[in-house]
This record gives structure tokens, C-alpha cells and sequence, in this order.
């Protein structure tokens, strides 16, 4: 089973942080919102106060079948 992680910036709506693992990890929820701070610097933004943080942890399990009907 793989698992991932997201961060999606509220502003662009856009997904700025991404993992994937093949287990559940703590390293998994960590590389999302480094992905996020590492392309926000890169960017020329400030990191730091201000920078509003939500999490939710949600767990969808696809079977077999559905997944050829997402392709």
C-alpha cells in the first residue's frame, strides 16, 4: 500500500509539497511541508511568523477494482 502526503497553498490553491511512501512514517507527514518551506525560500518568500498551519489526517483505502476506474 503507498501512502501520501500533501500541502496545498489555500491561496493558489495549488499543490506546493507532496510524499509518498510505502509505509506509515513520521518522515512521510515531515517531507510534504519541508517540500512546501524549501520551495516557498527558493521563491524569494519569508518563512516564519504568520505562516498558518492546518492539518487533517484522513485515510481512504482504493480496492483493486477501483482503481482501474480511476485511470
Amino acid at each position: 500500500m503507498v501512502y501520501v502526503s500533501f500541502v496545498v497553498s489555500m491561496l493558489s490553491r495549488a499543490i506546493v509539497g507532496r510524499g509518498a511512501l510505502l509505509g506509515k512514517r513520521t518522515m512521510l507527514v515531515l517531507d510534504a511541508p519541508d517540500m512546501a518551506l524549501w520551495r516557498r525560500r527558493r521563491a524569494g518568500h519569508q518563512v516564519g511568523p504568520g505562516l498558518v498551519q492546518s492539518l487533517s489526517v484522513e485515510s481512504t483505502r482504493l480496492e483493486g477494482s477501483m482503481l482501474g476506474s480511476l485511470a
